[in-house]
């Protein structure tokens, strides 16, 4: 049976449990969580109890008030730490969490010859999802789906690591 939309609660998707919330923002809060439904449950029992207690004690999550090109350099700081040594581009031990320098060159050139020109101006917490369907829309003609999927993939990992970091 397929569940409601718009409700909270635990849910799977594509095999993978998912949790849903509103969050101390008033913001529908959606994240792919554990492999059991136990886990989903209890990581969202957690988290309403984070925001309650944070309601509570007057704790208000800060909003993301930096401006994209600010933060765009800090993220290029951090992504270049991430890189690997040449002899160890193929080891799966570090697969995935790793780049390789043609990934960080390809991300440089997206968030600066892509990104920045729209974004740059913007705070981060006013990159809307009109703004982001706008940059696509207006790219659809330019570049290639694939392309365009790339730059979102790096700009979905700059505001991640924003939130996270703010």
């Amino acid at each position: 049976m397929a569940k409601i939309k718009g409700r909270d609660g635990v849910y799977q998707r594509r095999g993978k449990w998912c949790i849903s919330y509103v969050g101390q923002n008033g913001k529908r809060v959606q994240r792919t969580t554990h492999e059991t439904m136990q886990g989903a449950r209890e990581l969202r029992r957690l988290e309403l109890a984070r925001i309650e207690r944070n309601r509570a004690l007057g704790i208000t999550e800060k909003p993301l008030s930096v401006r994209f090109d600010e933060f765009a350099s800090h993220y290029l700081t951090y992504q270049g730490a991430r890189l690997t040594e040449p002899s160890q581009e193929r080891s799966k031990a570090i697969k995935g969490a790793r780049l390789t320098a043609a990934s960080l060159d390809r991300t440089k050139g997206i968030v600066a010859g892509k990104l920045a020109p729209i974004f740059g101006k913007l705070r981060l917490d006013e990159i809307t999802r009109e703004a982001i369907e706008g940059y696509v829309t207006d790219r659809a003609g330019e570049a290639s789906p694939g392309s365009i999927a790339k730059e979102l993939g790096v700009l979905h990992h700059l505001l991640d690591h924003g939130s996270l970091n703010n």
